[in-house]
């Protein structure tokens, strides 16, 4: 038996990712060597279509990459939990996205944009659109990006997203009320609108 063979899952995700933060490419290669059917298993199982599982594989691939790099993954023995959740996150969000656009059909979408949508409207809803937007792109965390785009874009409740980040309910609350605050600041500079 190697010594390799002998370690337990915990060691061998802590030297992967170590290896990784030290800038290890070959790390890299053993993580989705290890990890790559495991993945592909559950995420064919959850989405039952071979094609949208191999992207959300390859779009996990690149945010673990992405997030192991800048140190992102707290409990250094938990990177297959960790894969395995992030994969499953951008399933549900491929899969909440197809949703609305099948039920918004072209016809539909069309009806919606005409009815009512005055020039004042279209302009405010655009000027919203890029403070969310830059609100997003501030944000040095991508976990608070992630939390706020699904609380409030997607609509997952509170209680699962405190769950899934291992937050506090008051912690959660704290990184609402920051992004609240910084999109209140946001839309007065770029609409002067004192009322939001």
């Amino acid at each position: 038996m190697t010594a390799q063979n002998a370690l337990t899952e915990a060691q061998v995700s802590e030297n992967l990712v170590g290896r990784i933060l030290e800038g290890d490419q070959e790390a890299e290669r053993e993580m989705v060597l290890r990890y790559q059917r495991g993945l592909g298993v559950m995420l064919y199982n959850r989405a039952r279509d071979h094609s949208l599982a191999s992207d959300i594989a390859q779009e996990t691939w690149v945010l673990v990459l992405q997030k192991v790099r800048d140190n992102q993954l707290r409990n250094k023995q938990k990177l297959a939990a960790f894969i395995i959740q992030i994969a499953k996150n951008q399933l549900i969000m491929r899969q909440r996205k197809q949703t609305k656009n099948q039920m918004l059909g072209e016809e539909q979408a069309g009806e919606i944009v005409d009815s009512g949508t005055t020039p004042e409207k279209a302009f405010a809803n655009g000027q919203l659109s890029q403070c969310v937007s830059r609100l997003l792109d501030e944000l040095s965390v991508e976990r608070d990006k992630q939390i706020l785009q699904r609380f409030y874009l997607i609509g997952d409740n509170k209680e699962e997203l405190c769950q899934e980040f291992d937050l506090t309910p008051a912690h959660f609350d704290r990184v609402l009320y920051r992004a609240r605050e910084r999109f209140r600041s946001l839309w007065e500079e770029s609409a002067g609108n004192k009322y939001f």
